[in-house]
């Protein structure tokens, strides 16, 4: 599943509270844990996050996301500029950054 093999995954729409909208409750069977499930914004007031459990035998898995955006197209494409993206910035950072650590160690390793 994307939730073993991604940093964040992102999903649309089945995030309300309708009896079909069941993405929350499916990333809770698979793993996660919910950090926020509504936010107080018009649009995108039913924008989630989830976070996934360490693993089963206690050893941390890596970070892994899931942010659940609204169906709605409009409210979707807010929320993912005001969350994904900087989200996404950030992730890549932190990459950039430990990739720059690991060749000042290999350059002072000379």
């Amino acid at each position: 599943p994307a939730l073993e093999s991604c940093d964040l995954v992102v999903t649309t729409g089945g995030v309300s509270a309708g009896e079909k909208d069941l993405v929350i409750d499916v990333l809770v069977g698979l793993g996660c844990d919910v950090v926020f499930r509504k936010m107080m914004m018009k649009p995108g007031k039913p924008t989630a996050l989830l976070r996934r459990r360490p693993g089963r035998d206690g050893a941390p898995a890596p970070p892994a996301l899931a942010l659940c955006l609204p169906g709605n197209p409009v409210s979707s494409l807010v929320c993912a500029q005001l969350l994904c993206v900087p989200m996404l910035d950030v992730m890549r950072r932190a990459t950039d950054d430990r990739a720059a650590l690991a060749s000042d160690a290999d350059a002072a390793a000379y």
